[in-house]
């Protein structure tokens, strides 16, 4: 039997988690947040480090990470907190962030560094979660459900939360939720051949 954790970061449905109150919340680019965890958060990261220990106790034939593991808000990017500002070169406000990226061009070089931190922070995230896992039992294996609009970062989160002893595995999420129509269709084959792309280059 696996276990499923259904949400760490949270999936952006209210922003009235308490858990705003504990960890620093990301913030996306219209300078809102939706009640999600930033994932350099120390304190949130020990919690989830708690947590994963104490269901590896339980011998889990896999762990799956959820799709809100992502730093995207839906169709909104992020993060622009705090804690990912302070990973930059130059030192900006946060109104001063949104402006830049929103604005950037594809090969501006505040684009460039703003990917590269925020993929660097979801690869560590996955890579805490696997040293959680390790230490308890190394042999179980822990894959990621592939996160929407994410797939450019779908296999170096999958080879972090994999490790060095455990074969990556990608669940990819093109299913439909709620009320669809046939005329989806084809856009959710596109999405899922990008993701299929994406996972074996």
């Amino acid at each position: 039997l696996g276990i499923l954790i259904q949400a760490f970061f949270g999936h952006g449905w209210s922003s009235s988690s308490p858990s705003v109150h504990l960890f620093q919340p990301t913030i996306n680019h219209t300078g809102a947040t939706k009640g999600r965890m930033c994932p350099l958060d120390e304190n949130f990261l020990k919690y989830c480090e708690f947590t994963i220990k104490g269901l590896a106790e339980h011998n889990p034939a896999t762990f799956l990470l959820d799709d809100d593991t992502r730093l995207l808000d839906n169709d909104k990017i992020e993060c622009f907190c705090p804690l990912h500002r302070a990973k930059f070169s130059k030192q900006y406000t946060q109104e001063e962030l949104i402006d830049l990226v929103t604005h950037a061009a594809k090969d501006d070089p505040i684009m460039v560094e703003f990917e590269k931190i925020r993929r660097e922070s979801l690869e560590a995230f996955c890579a805490r979660i696997r040293k959680a896992i390790d230490s308890v039992n190394p042999s179980i294996p822990c894959g990621i459900s592939g996160p929407g609009r994410e797939h450019l970062m779908f296999e170096r989160m999958a080879l972090a939360a994999a490790g060095p002893n455990t074969e990556p595995f990608i669940r990819v999420g093109n299913a439909f939720y709620g009320r669809t129509f046939a005329i989806n269709y084809p856009q959710n084959v596109y999405k899922t051949a990008l993701m299929k792309k994406a996972c074996c280059p």
